[in-house]
């Protein structure tokens, strides 16, 4: 690949985010030559401009891709990729917040439950105390006989 041209695509090196205006301007080191502009994107032409400059008025996710330009009969700018970074909205964030705040709330009381369901689940026999040896419990039992000395 040749990058040695006269033409250059002057473009926001960073990305952009979604809704700022984005301007596309096509450089050339003779702009007394060219008369109309070509701007293209992903290899399709978008549009033919004389001004040389391209104007985005609020870029969306959709603009993202590689961006190139050049003069009907000539050469053409090197490809330059355009980056759009999407924002979330105050309405996401705030959702997003309540999530992370509620989320060990939530996690305990599931937890919780869960502990006391199984409590709930054993069997009966497990909870009840056992009669089998009720003559040997000192607190039940009566006292012991004195024999004949």
């Amino acid at each position: 690949m040749d990058f040695q041209t006269d033409v250059i695509l002057e473009s926001p090196v960073h990305p952009v985010t979604e809704g700022d205006q984005v301007t596309l301007r096509y450089k050339h080191q003779n702009p007394s030559l060219v008369s109309k502009v070509d701007f293209y994107k992903d290899g399709g032409l978008l549009q033919n401009l004389t001004s040389g400059e391209m104007i985005i008025s609020a870029v969306s996710k959709s603009h993202e891709g590689l961006y190139s330009c050049g003069y009907s009969d000539g050469e053409e700018s090197p490809e330059s990729w355009l980056l759009v970074r999407v924002v979330p909205s105050f309405l996401q964030r705030r959702l997003l917040f309540g999530l992370l705040v509620a989320s060990p709330y939530m996690l305990a009381t599931i937890l919780l439950a869960m502990i006391h369901l199984q409590r709930q689940a054993k069997s009966p026999a497990e909870d009840q105390p056992d009669y089998d040896d009720v003559g040997e419990d000192p607190e039940t039992s009566p006292p012991p006989v004195a024999g004949p000395s």
